[in-house]
């Protein structure tokens, strides 16, 4: 009876250090970039290493890469990509495709060519929120609404992590 229980609790313990290391890598380890909403910078499919939730905005930078939560309608995407350009108190605009961050122009050379030669959109400038960012997607012209454009600044509650 001693030998079975014994193997059993080995077992167990396997198991439950098994389980630890799953959550672990989830919560402290890779995210997937589900769709091509971050190329050329991030290809689809790609494994990234994510510093897990972020509690405060004054964690982030300008050109960040971050992954948040968002639901839009239509989509099963459980999570986004995208690089910010804007946090809080920054007043961000788009004229004609080109991004411009307190009145300044901000460079776009991650964006690719094609990209930046199709979009020659225009968005009013706002004022970032206390408590969120404004992010767009290198790929702008196919995930114009899974990014700041389309479901506007993200708060800090939809933030999973920002990319390493």
């Amino acid at each position: 009876m001693m030998p079975l229980l014994l193997r059993f609790l080995k077992m167990l313990g396997g198991f439950a250090v098994l389980w630890i290391c799953i959550w672990l890598f989830n919560n402290f380890g890779c995210q997937k970039v589900e769709s091509g909403e971050m190329e050329p910078t991030l290809k689809r499919e790609a494994h990234k290493s994510v510093e897990p939730k972020i509690w405060s905005i004054d964690k982030l930078a300008i050109d960040d890469l971050v992954s948040y939560s968002v639901n839009i309608p239509g989509k099963s995407q459980p999570s986004y990509a995208a690089r910010v350009v804007g946090i809080p108190g920054d007043r961000v605009a788009i004229k004609a495709g080109e991004v411009f961050v307190n009145g300044a122009k901000i460079g776009s050379n991650y964006v690719s060519t094609a990209n930046r030669n199709d979009v020659k959109e225009n968005y009013a400038e706002i004022i970032v929120p206390r408590d969120s960012v404004f992010v767009l997607c290198d790929n702008r012209r196919q995930f114009f609404n899974s990014d700041s454009r389309g479901i506007g600044p993200v708060g800090i509650w939809a933030l999973n992590g920002k990319f390493k």
